[in-house]
């Protein structure tokens, strides 16, 4: 028995180079300086590092402008994200270096941008707000991430009125089930 636990042991893998600390929705946002949601125009690399471009479409946390410039590194190894997919929206959560420039990686939560991932944002950040500058970026979901007039995400409200109104309905079905139970003993 003593060598196939010797056998186990000596074909692992080698440790990972990148450990990340696991949170939630509100922890990726305490832990970042800029939050928001964009396009990914371009991508350049730059020594080991990979600087993305993005087209940003709102703004949960800090201040971005129109484009954003955020730097991540090029390998997983070393918690960067690597290259993300031009003409593919992010939501980006990233911190502000010493010299002023955006960077994230591979801990801090950056993702693609899906609905329920936004929902899990804006259910913790609000609705964001436009991006310094004016308008939203070409290309970007615009509006149709929050409420028709851009104020706020429609699902919310929706989801508070089914959580209350599912709660009501529990308490009032146990309620009901315990008058029965008591009225038959």
């Amino acid at each position: 028995m003593g060598g196939a636990l010797a056998v186990v042991f000596s074909t692992a893998p080698p440790a990972a180079a990148c450990s990340c600390v696991s949170g939630n929705q509100a922890d990726l946002l305490e832990w970042s300086d800029v939050v928001f949601t964009g396009e990914v125009v371009d991508v350049e690399r730059v020594d080991r590092h990979l600087v993305h471009r993005f087209a940003v479409d709102r703004v949960y946390q800090g201040d971005a402008g129109e484009r954003a410039e955020v730097a991540t590194g090029a390998d997983g190894a070393a918690c960067g994200l690597g290259r993300l997919r031009v003409g593919t929206a992010y939501i980006v959560y990233a911190t502000v270096g010493d010299d002023g420039a955006l960077a994230t990686g591979a801990c801090s939560g950056t993702e693609r941008e899906r609905p329920a991932s936004l929902e899990r944002l804006q259910w913790t950040a609000g609705a964001g707000e436009r991006p310094a500058g004016g308008d939203p970026a070409p290309g970007g979901t615009g509006p149709t991430a929050a409420g028709p007039d851009g104020a706020g995400p429609v699902a919310r409200p929706v989801a508070l009125g089914l959580v209350g109104g599912g709660a009501a309905v529990v308490i009032a079905t146990g309620l009901l089930l315990g008058r029965r139970r008591s009225q038959t003993v």
